[in-house]
């Protein structure tokens, strides 16, 4: 279930679109630079940017859980602590790695609203890797 875990990662972040915001700030008389005040569009595409981050996240976490619940279920305390090393170290980090991954790209509103739902709702890791693969890109 490990690599299922890992390939569905990268299937989901693989789905996801990609384009990106650009905001410019201005110049006063003085040099100074001021932020322009954002548009409607502008301040939608940052709540959906927080909520992606959020999202993502909440959805590595579970991510890096589920692959500990895996691993506990199929393998000897010897063999993860062979394959997988100190599981304490490597969990942050693999979050950490989940994260920049999933946030390199931008997800549609539908993708963030599934991920939400995904964590919130699905309480175990059989229903909740299936879960995301409605996030995949349509």
């Amino acid at each position: 279930m490990t690599r299922a875990l890992a390939a569905l990662l990268v299937a989901c972040l693989a789905a996801c679109s990609g384009s990106e915001g650009s905001s410019k700030d201005t110049e006063t008389p003085a040099g100074t630079a001021t932020a322009p005040k954002p548009t409607k569009e502008e301040e939608s595409e940052r709540k959906l940017h927080a909520a992606q981050e959020s999202a993502v996240e909440a959805m590595c976490e579970r991510l890096a859980d589920c692959a500990v619940e895996d691993a506990n279920k199929t393998m000897t305390p010897e063999e993860r602590k062979e394959k997988l090393g100190n599981v304490d170290e490597l969990i942050p980090r693999y979050r950490a790695e989940c994260e920049e991954e999933a946030n390199k790209s931008d997800l549609s509103p539908r993708q963030v609203k599934i991920i939400q739902s995904c964590v919130v709702e699905k309480k175990s890791c059989e229903t909740f890797v299936p879960c995301l693969d409605q996030a995949q890109k349509k």
